[in-house]
């Protein structure tokens, strides 16, 4: 699954989880959220991080994927969910929140991920244990 993508990815995920326990929530958003200055910027596509990130971490059992809208659900939103539900060997529960609300919630993120790109999109993962 990841025989495409840059090396390097693992690693900056690697370092941007630092620190993220069991029940942490980690943001997987687009340039246009504000964040804090310690989120880490990407240059890969949304989905070969979220590849990279359910490869690197578990996500929690209970805990459904936070996707910010409350419209229809895009390509990318079914993107982060299949691979996340591939990567479990599960289904994973979408949870469609409005942009108020997603913006408080990605002020409780323990680690943000920026993926450089023009899209506006928003997504929160519950790690779960390893």
């Amino acid at each position: 699954m990841l025989k495409n993508l840059d090396l390097t990815l693992p690693e900056t995920l690697s370092r941007s989880l630092d620190g993220v326990v069991n029940g942490d929530w980690i943001a997987v958003v687009s340039p246009h959220h504000e964040t804090l200055a310690t989120a880490s910027t990407v240059h890969e596509s949304l989905e070969q991080v979220v590849a990279a990130l359910v490869t690197v971490t578990t996500l929690h059992t209970d805990a459904p994927i936070v996707i910010e809208g409350e419209d229809d659900l895009d390509d990318s939103a079914y993107a982060v969910l299949g691979l996340s539900a591939d990567a479990s060997g599960r289904r994973i529960e979408g949870l469609q929140v409005s942009e108020l609300a997603f913006s408080a919630l990605l002020k409780t993120a323990r680690s943000t991920i920026v993926i450089d790109s023009p899209e506006s999109f928003g997504f929160l993962l519950c790690k779960g244990r390893c």
